[in-house]
Formats: structure tokens, C-alpha cells, sequence
């Protein structure tokens, strides 16, 4: 195979704390504006995530929750106020700094067999860019469970069927 591919791994309520510590005001906005997370399409079953929630998601004590980080899946469009977009953009450029930090980012190239579990509401994952050679390939096999992927399932299966009901938040 070739090289690369290493697995990536941030504790994304580290890059929360740290921010908090570093930006207060970034922090803030992480965690007053909600952000429209999308994912549409089929990969064995049709799926429909669709999600509006803060990055950085607290309970009702302030403790942090759920940190969400996929710009993939992050709509383009901000439903912020306009004065506030630039400090939004300026904070998820913070946070990619943070998340980047070798103090931070945990580093693990995966063997065959290998697994690898984990809490996707905090543990932040990527992997290194990957070189294919003709000597050999990689097969990546990904299971995730959480509520937005049953969510996800729901709203499908009701969209397919003409259902009312609407299941998830946005």
C-alpha cells in the first residue's frame, strides 16, 4: 500500500476548553449561534441528516456536550447576524488552529484488523491524505450510531412514504 492515511484524533471538549481559555468571545459565538449540519444522498440505505445545533452544544449547567466539527456537512449559509459573520469565520479559523496543535491531535496509522471506537458528540476524527500504489489498496470499513444517523433513517423512510410526521430537530 501507500503511504499516509494515518488516523487523526482531537478531544473536541479539549479544543473547547482551550478556546474558552484562549478566545472567551469565540467561544461564545461557538456556543449561541446554531449552524445547519446537512447529508443527503445513499451509501446502502437512503439517509437524510439534517441538523441545526451550536458547534460547541452545553447543557443547561454550561458543561459542554457535544462538539460538532464537519465541514462537509456544515451549510455554507450562516443564519447569524451579519456583524457577527466574520467573528464566526475567525473563530472556526481558531479552532482549526487548536484542533491542528500536535498537543492536541493524537496520530495512529491503523494495521488490518484494527478498530478503532468512540464518542463521534466528542471525539473529533480524520485521517492524513492517502497515496495509492499498484502494489496495494485500503478498504476502510466505517459503522457510526448516534442519534442523528437514527434521526436520519426516520425521516427517509417518512419522506419515501409520504408520511406527515416530521422526526429530528433543525
Amino acid at each position: 500500500s501507500g503511504g499516509g492515511g494515518e488516523n487523526q484524533f482531537v478531544d473536541g471538549f479539549q479544543v473547547a476548553d482551550v478556546l474558552k481559555k484562549e478566545n472567551p468571545y469565540y467561544y461564545d459565538l461557538m456556543t449561541t449561534y446554531a449552524f445547519i449540519f446537512a447529508d443527503i444522498g445513499n451509501d446502502y440505505v437512503e439517509y437524510n441528516q439534517l441538523n441545526r445545533h451550536p458547534m460547541i452544544t452545553l447543557n443547561k449547567h454550561g458543561k459542554v456536550i457535544r462538539f460538532a466539527h464537519n465541514n462537509h456537512a456544515r451549510s455554507s449559509i450562516l443564519d447569524v447576524p451579519v456583524d457577527k459573520v466574520t467573528d464566526i469565520y475567525s473563530a472556526f479559523h481558531k479552532i482549526m488552529e487548536i484542533m491542528y496543535d500536535p498537543a492536541n491531535l493524537v496520530t495512529n496509522k491503523m494495521d488490518s484488523g484494527d478498530m478503532v471506537v468512540f464518542d463521534n458528540w466528542r471525539v473529533l476524527h480524520g485521517r492524513s491524505a492517502f497515496h495509492v500504489t499498484s502494489a496495494g489498496n485500503r478498504h476502510l470499513e466505517g459503522c457510526f450510531v448516534d442519534w442523528d444517523e437514527a434521526a436520519s433513517r426516520m425521516r427517509a423512510i417518512e419522506e419515501k412514504h409520504g408520511l406527515k410526521k416530521f422526526t429530528g430537530v433543525i
